[in-house]
């Protein structure tokens, strides 16, 4: 795959609207997915609910960091601070991520569910480079499981990292996260982190894909 298709950073938001703009958040999704389209630079974006109560979030992915730029200049962008005053009750919650490891090679159609996993590291070198390299070895799993079309690990900050999965429905999710590799990744990552993971099921607002391919 040519590497100007391969997901390599990302962008991270949060959304909390009003209790009275939640329609017109999602709404506002969709409507994003409109001017996505005409990014030839943003290769993934997914709109999503943490479920049951939010927040609203975004995900998207670039091959190089001129394409996230452009992304955090376009009119994705615009609009959501033009709007922020009226449908959130915070400011949006932007992070910039490096992507670790991708399987983006699933149909296109019918995406309606995911995960989304945040696991901190200890502070020290040794438990952020073990981390690190057990979510990419996790990547070359994922590869081979059919119910998981698109998976992300990414690492946020110094100690911060995630995993996102994104998935055709509930069965496929939960295939995934019971799967015998995913809890043996999760029992060693005790060694690396502290605390436990935060994990978050989500669902599917809206979403525009314009590259796929497993790394």
């Amino acid at each position: 795959m040519p590497a100007h298709s391969q997901p390599k950073f990302a962008l991270d938001v949060f959304l909390s609207p009003k209790t009275d703009q939640q329609d017109a958040t999602t709404a506002f999704l969709h409507a994003g997915k409109a001017l996505v389209v005409a990014e030839p630079d943003t290769l993934q974006w997914f709109g999503y609910k943490i479920v049951p109560d939010g927040p609203w979030c975004i995900f998207d992915t670039f091959a190089h960091e001129e394409g996230r730029t452009a992304h955090v200049r376009g009119e994705v962008a615009k609009a959501l601070f033009a709007h922020a005053d009226t449908l959130l009750s915070a400011a949006p919650e932007i992070a910039q991520l490096d992507v670790i490891a991708h399987k983006t090679a699933g149909e296109h159609a019918g995406l309606t569910v995911g995960v989304r996993v945040i696991i901190k590291a200890k502070e020290d070198e040794m438990s952020v480079a073990g981390l690190r390299a057990l979510l990419a070895h996790r990547g070359s799993e994922v590869a081979h499981e059919e119910f998981t079309p698109y998976w992300y690990a990414f690492q946020k900050d110094a100690t911060t990292f995630g995993l996102l999965g994104v998935f055709y429905n509930a069965e496929g999710r939960n295939a995934h996260v019971a799967h015998t590799e995913t809890q043996t990744m999760m029992t060693k990552m005790s060694d690396f982190t502290e605390g436990g993971p935060e994990v978050s099921f989500f669902d599917i607002l809206t979403y525009n894909i314009k590259h796929t391919h497993t790394l």
